[in-house]
């Protein structure tokens, strides 16, 4: 049984524009998700295969992105990527790096069940993900249980990992000998080469009240971050993205039209010094422009790509769909 502890040791990597979080820890009641989606079925299962639709678009880095995996290369059950295929640069969400497993693997009785839905907000659409009553690999007693919840927000391109009810006593087992575990979220890694294409940032020290430690691109690692000791029941960490939070940029928010767009999009914006750059979702810059409130993309392939606006050290982005 491999164990993911996302050190960092990799040859080449790549620079993305920065994307800054902020991390808030709270206490909210945790409350199971009313009638979700099954994705284990009632199969008993240990480190599972699962695709998980998200229902809108979400932008994280130069990524935007539908739908997300749960991949048994590279997750032990709650470590959820991009996608499988996508080696060179993938979103990483981790709410723990515990080996999860269904409680019933031994009866050949599912009683752990991995789910998910998508709940309308006052902001747009919010992607639950469930992982309801898992056990560990490595627990021999059994008895131990965890309850998680992943929330991805459609306009707020927020992030929120939520903890239920758990139990771990059988400590030295379950975290490995570790103390803990990592909670994590890195806006793009290279799965391919182990390494963080953009800044990625982990929780230490104590569950109630945690320090972010902030991992920058191409920094390496030589030991897992983890928690000292077992996560709260009803806690939140809230990993706010401030570099696509529209509030902190009130100064430079712009607007594009038309959009979707076939020859030119148009910036409408105060701003009179300002950069823009257009990625492709590979990440690669395909248009660069300064102070220029007309830009051409008929050059450009169909498809969605990222527009990225700079002025005075502060960035926002938007994206558009090329015609």
């Amino acid at each position: 049984m491999k164990k993911l502890y996302i050190c960092v040791f990799f040859l080449t990597f790549k620079f993305f524009a920065q994307t800054d979080f902020e991390v808030i820890t709270r206490s909210e009641t945790y409350e199971d998700l009313d009638n979700p989606i099954s994705l284990t079925n009632g199969q008993v299962w240990d480190d599972p295969d699962l695709v998980i639709p998200l229902g809108f678009d979400f932008v994280l880095s130069t990524n935007v992105f539908n739908t997300l995996y749960i991949d048994s290369e590279f997750s032990l059950g709650a470590e959820v990527t991009l996608s499988s295929n996508d080696f060179d640069n993938s979103p990483i969400f981790v709410p723990t790096t515990l080996d999860y497993i269904d409680r019933g693997f031994s009866t050949n009785v599912s009683e752990s069940e991995i789910s998910y839905k998508s709940e309308n907000g006052p902001d747009g659409k919010i992607l639950k993900i469930q992982w309801k009553n898992v056990g560990f690999f490595d627990d021999e007693t059994g008895e131990d249980f965890m309850n998680v919840q992943m929330w991805l927000y459609e306009n707020l391109n927020k992030i929120e990992y939520h903890y239920g009810p758990v139990q771990i006593n059988n400590v030295e087992e379950v975290y490995d000998s570790l103390g803990g575990t990592t909670v994590a979220v890195a806006s793009s890694y290279d799965l391919l080469n182990d390494g963080f294409l953009d800044n990625a940032y982990f929780l230490t020290e104590l569950p109630e009240d945690p320090t972010v430690l902030t991992i920058l691109a191409g920094q390496f690692l030589d030991e897992p971050y983890v928690l000292s000791g077992t996560i709260p029941e009803n806690t939140v960490y809230e990993f706010r993205n401030t570099t696509l939070d529209i509030s902190n940029f009130t100064d430079l928010y712009f607007d594009l039209y038309p959009n979707p767009a076939t020859d030119i999009i148009n910036v409408k914006t105060e701003l009179s010094k300002f950069e823009i750059e257009i990625f492709n979702l590979l990440g690669q810059t395909v248009i660069k422009s300064s102070n220029h409130k007309e830009i051409n993309i008929s050059n450009l392939t169909e498809g969605a790509y990222l527009v990225r606006i700079n002025s005075n050290n502060k960035t926002f982005t938007k994206k558009i769909i090329k015609n």
